[in-house]
């Protein structure tokens, strides 16, 4: 146990995936062909937002100057960011977290902390806080504590931005209605009010990163660390971690741990759920692991291992056969990355071996030229969350020694 406790507590070095010189000329190489290709659409673009837009773009050639030490793709950022603020001028721009204030400012922040460039932050909260504040209200009305589109993606930002306690009250105010929305018995804390993905007019627990329980938990943990309600957030953390291990599949009925929603009706249960980062037993099992650490829980720790070892088990080339492509939300990069994160965590190999897997079903979508020339003729999926944004800064996680700092935008770190 002594040794998973350091892993965990105290974090792993990063290493690149890839230290063969053929396979990273290949991969740079293809770095290259992915950032022309967004080079192309990028002029037509008005979509700000992190997960969807201009924002994503910009944290793509942040990582790329950082990379290759060009300047250029620097400038090409800044440039990005005047577009962005002018975009914002327009009033046309959503709050949400996926799309709108919460997640640029999340990546301005980002930005700014790491000294890639000078920002105002504190003019760029202060502008941003009464659009924030006045949505979080809304999502709080109507309980919608969704990463993506709701209320925890407004609380991330938040704690992100509460250097000074400003926000302090709000993420105090979140944590309140998290514990009233949700109810407790002798098998755990459960949301009550999510619907089912598959019938509106049932309720259940959603299992989803991008919509449900897992990003609540990242939440508890992010406010803990900064040591907002300590105390409580490790009790309703506590809780609802209960509800997962009380509520995993029964052994042998499913090839994952959990299904994509848990609910009692018979005729929408389901049991298998995919490798992913929006559902699946991957972003549940990363998320636990992010929580283990900061919550110093040896327990969440095995919990989280015995999933992600489940998952590395799985048949690979079976589960490849239905992937549609090789983006982070639910494409084979974004597989790799995970269990690359995990590998970063553990320090357990087989992690290490699956990414290395999954990047190999990644490369067969980056040999398609056909595929490629589908990119290219359409312009669509070249995004940060399901696109090729959030593909391009995968391979430069795989190729490079510094820890990705991209990933916390995905509750990853």
């Amino acid at each position: 146990m002594e040794m998973i406790v350091k892993n965990i507590y105290q974090g792993n070095s990063w290493t690149k995936l890839v230290d063969d010189e053929p396979l990273k000329a290949y991969l740079e190489n293809k770095l290259l062909q992915l950032d022309e290709l967004i080079n192309e659409f990028l002029p037509a673009c008005t979509d700000a937002g992190l997960y969807t837009g201009l924002s994503g773009y910009c944290l793509l050639k942040t990582e790329l100057g950082q990379y290759y030490n060009d300047v250029s793709y620097i400038d090409q950022a800044e440039q990005l960011i005047d577009r962005i603020f002018d975009i914002l001028e327009l009033g046309e721009t959503a709050i949400t977290y996926a799309s709108g204030f919460a997640g640029i400012g999340m990546m301005l922040n980002s930005l700014s902390a790491r000294n890639v460039m000078e920002i105002d932050m504190k003019d760029v909260h202060l502008e941003f806080a009464p659009f924030i504040k006045t949505d979080l209200t809304l999502c709080l009305y109507n309980q919608n504590f969704d990463l993506l589109y709701g209320a925890i993606g407004h609380g991330i930002y938040m704690i992100n931005a509460n250097s000074d306690g400003y926000y302090t009250n709000e993420i105090t105010i979140l944590i309140d209605c998290l514990e009233k929305a949700s109810v407790i018995d002798r098998e755990g804390r459960r949301i009550v009010k999510d619907e089912h993905y598959r019938e509106t007019n049932f309720t259940g627990v959603n299992m989803g990163m991008a919509h449900g329980l897992p990003s609540m938990l990242v939440f508890l943990a992010k406010a803990f660390e900064n040591g907002i309600e300590k105390e409580r957030t490790l009790r309703l953390f506590s809780e609802f971690f209960l509800f997962l291990v009380n509520h995993q599949n029964e052994e042998g009925t499913a090839n994952s741990f959990f299904p994509n929603f848990i609910t009692e009706h018979p005729l929408f249960q389901d049991k298998t759920s995919r490798q992913s980062w929006c559902y699946g037993d991957l972003g549940i099992g990363i998320a636990l692991l992010v929580c283990a650490k900061t919550f110093r829980r040896a327990d969440v720790y095995d919990f989280a291992v015995k999933i992600f070892d489940n998952a590395a088990q799985r048949n690979i080339t079976q589960e490849a056969a239905s992937m549609i492509d090789p983006f982070f939300c639910h494409g084979t990069g974004g597989i790799a990355h995970l269990y690359n994160r995990a590998y970063y965590y553990t320090g357990r190999m087989q992690y290490r071996e699956a990414s290395f897997a999954w990047l190999r079903e990644t490369q067969n979508f980056l040999n398609s030229e056909a595929y490629l020339s589908k990119l290219r003729n359409n312009g669509e999926k070249l995004e940060l969350l399901s696109g090729v944004a959030g593909l391009g800064l995968i391979l430069l996680s795989m190729l490079s020694d510094n820890e990705p700092q991209w990933d916390t935008f995905f509750l990853l770190s």
